[in-house]
C-alpha cells in the first residue's frame, strides 16, 4: 500500500517518527495523569506488535529495527495522549495508531497474493485514519 514509492518508505517512517515525538512534546507540556486508556494502546501494541516484527524479520529484517522504534514511539504518543485526558487528543492518536497499524500490516504481514484487494482496501482506510488524526488534533487547537 505505497502512498509513495517504495524508496521513499524510510524517510517517511523517519518523517512520521519524529512528527510523533513533536506530538509527545506538546502533549507533555499539558497535565499528565496516569489513565486507564493506556492499557487499550499496550493492548494493542501486544496483539499487533509481536506477528508485525515476525513478518518484518523474514521478510525485510533490515526494517526491523526502525519498524520496532516507530512501534515504541507511535505507543508512547498515543500513551501520553491517553495520560492528558483530552477527548479530541486521545482520538486523534487512536486514529494515527489505527492508520499506522494498517499501513504496517499490509505492507509486512499480508501474504502477497492477498495484497493486491487488501491493499486497496486498507489504503482508504489508512487514509480516512490519518486524516481524522489530523482533524482531531485541529478541533483540539480550536477549542483551546
Amino acid at each position: 500500500m505505497a502512498l509513495l514509492p517504495e524508496r521513499w518508505f524510510i524517510a517517511g517512517l523517519a518523517s512520521f517518527l519524529l512528527a510523533h515525538v513533536a506530538y509527545i512534546a506538546g502533549m507533555a507540556r499539558l497535565p499528565l495523569e496516569w489513565a486507564l486508556g493506556s492499557l487499550v494502546v499496550l493492548a494493542a501494541a501486544a496483539v499487533i506488535g509481536p506477528p508485525l516484527l515476525r513478518a518484518v524479520r523474514a521478510g525485510q529484517p533490515s526494517m526491523l529495527g526502525p519498524v520496532a522504534a516507530y512501534l515504541v514511539v507511535i505507543s508512547a504518543m498515543a500513551i501520553t495522549a491517553w495520560c492528558t485526558s483530552e477527548p479530541w487528543l486521545i482520538a486523534a492518536a487512536m486514529a494515527f495508531f489505527a492508520s499506522d497499524a494498517m499501513l504496517g500490516w499490509g505492507r509486512f504481514v499480508t501474504p502477497t497474493r492477498e495484497r493486491r484487494f487488501d491493499r486497496r482496501v486498507a489504503a482508504v482506510g489508512v487514509m480516512v485514519c490519518y486524516h481524522a488524526a489530523q482533524a482531531c488534533f485541529v478541533a483540539w487547537l480550536a477549542t483551546r
